[in-house]
């Protein structure tokens, strides 16, 4: 007994670790996604909630226009092609699955099974197209050493952002897929 108290013990940090990263996740899905109990009669809110949901439309067009034969490996591996994709395209189409209308406002794509397809769709098409872990993106690296510029007039991140939130914010359907593994 005084064993597996004594694990316990040395165990407890670690595992209550879980609980607070999950508790960040929560917070940081909560600040992309608004409160709650968000105003939508509120001008602001209601400006840029309009603006969302024209963003998702102009989404919806650029990822019907994704097709196997219009992406090939190269266009893939060129930052510019990657980040209009998952900024333009992916990331917005996202965020209006999970983000929920008000009584004036509906959101046509909040919980959306089409909609849930075309994105399942883009990371499909992303991964067949050779997106994976380790794949050269073809950032440009020569001037990195010194001055720690990745050539490309932006950072590695915030060229990726829209991948990483939209893994983020479609985790659990990534994950219902089986394709979350795929995509860490």
């Amino acid at each position: 007994m005084r064993v597996f108290f004594l694990i316990f013990i040395l165990l407890a940090p670690v595992l209550s670790r879980g609980g607070e990263i999950d508790g960040i996740a929560a917070k940081y899905r909560a600040w992309i996604l608004g409160p709650s109990g968000i105003n939508h009669a509120d001008e602001f809110v209601r400006d840029r909630y309009q603006s969302i949901l024209g963003q998702a439309v102009n989404a919806h067009k650029d990822a019907d226009g994704l097709k196997p034969e219009t992406l090939s490996p190269e266009q893939l591996a060129t930052a510019g092609r990657l980040g209009g994709i998952t900024a333009r395209t992916l990331f917005p189409l996202a965020l209006v699955y999970h983000l929920p209308g008000g009584k004036d406002l509906p959101n046509p794509d909040y919980h959306n099974p089409a909609t849930l397809r075309k994105i399942l769709g883009i990371f499909a098409l992303m991964r067949e197209k050779g997106w994976k872990k380790g794949v050269n993106i073809n950032y440009g690296t020569k001037k990195y050493k010194t001055s720690g510029s990745m050539e490309v007039g932006s950072s590695l991140g915030l060229n990726l952002l829209g991948y990483g939130l939209g893994v983020f914010l479609m985790q659990d359907e990534l994950a219902k897929a089986d394709m979350l593994a795929g995509e860490l």
